[in-house]
């Protein structure tokens, strides 16, 4: 079982960027820290929001431009803190057309979309 509290939640504005994020797609999840690592705790969560985001769906294959529409990037610190941030890729309108050119240009970006 896991307790996770909320020190700071910041409320998702009507102009949201959010509204550019399809509601099926599924999130890119990254783990920051160590301690996802090592503790057995922070794996047990890790595997859960896994599981909570992913819902056991396999993908065939993933397509460049839609799959990156939503990153989240947990990060946990040592004093067993945990950070959400979320974030949307951007690509200048030349990369939209060939999902492959992102792969070898830098005019792709992440964008933070919030809240915290």
């Amino acid at each position: 079982m896991f307790e996770l509290g909320n020190v700071l939640c910041e409320e998702i504005d009507n102009g949201s960027k959010w509204k550019h994020i399809p509601t099926s797609v599924k999130p890119i999840l990254l783990f920051n820290g160590d301690i996802f690592e090592y503790d057995e705790q922070f794996k047990r969560l890790r595997n859960l929001m896994h599981d909570m985001f992913c819902q056991g769906a396999r993908v065939p294959g993933v397509d460049i431009v839609q799959g990156t529409k939503l990153i989240i990037n947990v990060t946990a610190s040592e004093d067993k803190k945990v950070f959400f941030r979320f974030f949307t890729s951007k690509l200048k309108q030349k990369d939209v057309a060939s999902s492959s050119s992102m792969l070898n240009s830098d005019d792709g970006m992440l964008e933070e979309i919030g809240p915290r």
